[in-house]
């Protein structure tokens, strides 16, 4: 059952990702404005889904829980931000490595020292084994340089690329203390986790929307007019986008979660390498292959941690 929830957080992030990349690319306005229309519209759909998972009935109020989705949605919405000026500021191999790095990085330290995970050291690593390989997975060829103003962009990339990756790992640090507050009380409520989620999405859309009335002013209704192609895969993206965190919070409470975010950063960086060369034709080169199969090797190393460190302390017993 693990492994089959792990496997649809890995391809429902993968096609999230996919279809975003689709609507950003057939989006009609200006680009700076996507991300902002997307983190509307599957903030609104995120949130009536996970009412549904939670039956439209939930238990008594809780102020840790609102402070905890309060908290996430900012984060959400700055991850959306940082993502952004990280892509158009400087190399996409850094950026990625930074945001799949602080994805399983942060929780990796954090959640041992404060919610109790155990830490193995086979996890730490693979860990180093997939920031090598997300590196080659991303490495591409160099494009010309633009003189001055690329060394001017260089510090706010690195900057951007930093704060999305804190982004990233806090984002999982969150739901992983909701988690951990909930299974502590005198009385635990399965359907917190899915209230997080309302808060948290519908939190990040309500800070969309006012910043789009703050930079738009009197336009802002334009940015959402939407061509077919950009629309359905607006849809599509949201959809998926809606089911992704609802499996998320369910299986947090049943795996290790530096297991989890791991595989997840990891397996939806794998899956988005092959689906580019197979779907946008986008050629892998050597370096990219060669990352592939690394973090193929690391990510089976990762799983089967419990099984090495047992198998090394009976040989050293």
């Amino acid at each position: 059952d693990q492994v089959i929830l792990i496997t649809l957080i890995i391809l429902t992030y993968t096609f999230q990702s996919l279809f975003s990349k689709m609507y950003t690319v057939n989006y009609p306005a200006d680009k700076a404005y996507a991300p902002n229309v997307f983190t509307i519209v599957s903030g609104i759909v995120v949130a009536i889904t996970a009412l549904c998972f939670a039956g439209f009935s939930f238990g008594p109020f809780r102020w840790d829980t609102l402070i905890l989705g309060v908290i996430n949605a900012i984060v959400l919405y700055c991850y959306n931000e940082f993502i952004i000026k990280g892509s158009t500021t400087g190399d996409y191999s850094i950026l990625v490595v930074f945001n799949i790095g602080g994805g399983i990085v942060i929780p990796a330290i954090i959640n041992p020292l404060f919610f109790g995970e155990s830490f193995m050291i086979t996890q730490l690593v693979a860990i180093v084994i997939i920031f090598v390989a997300v590196y080659l997975v991303s490495h591409k060829k160099a494009e010309p340089t633009e003189g001055e103003e690329q060394k001017k962009n260089k510090a706010l990339h690195i900057i951007a690329c930093t704060l999305l990756a804190i982004a990233n790992g806090a984002y999982a640090v969150v739901l992983k203390a909701q988690e951990y507050l909930n299974a502590s009380s005198a009385t635990p409520d399965p359907t917190q986790s899915q209230l997080l989620l309302v808060y948290t999405f519908a939190g990040a859309a309500l800070i969309s929307a006012i910043s789009l009335v703050i930079r738009k002013k009197g336009e802002t209704l334009s940015v959402f007019r939407q061509t077919k192609k950009s629309l359905i895969f607006l849809i599509l993206a949201a959809i998926v986008a809606a089911i992704a965190p609802n499996i998320l919070v369910i299986t947090l409470g049943a795996v290790n979660s530096t297991l989890l975010y791991t595989f997840n950063n990891a397996g939806v960086m794998l899956f988005s390498a092959l689906a580019s060369a197979f779907i946008f034709r986008e050629k892998l080169s050597k370096l990219n292959i060669i990352g592939c199969a690394i973090m193929t090797v690391a990510l089976i190393l990762m799983g089967g941690s419990s099984v090495i460190e047992g198998f090394l302390a009976g040989l050293l017993a």
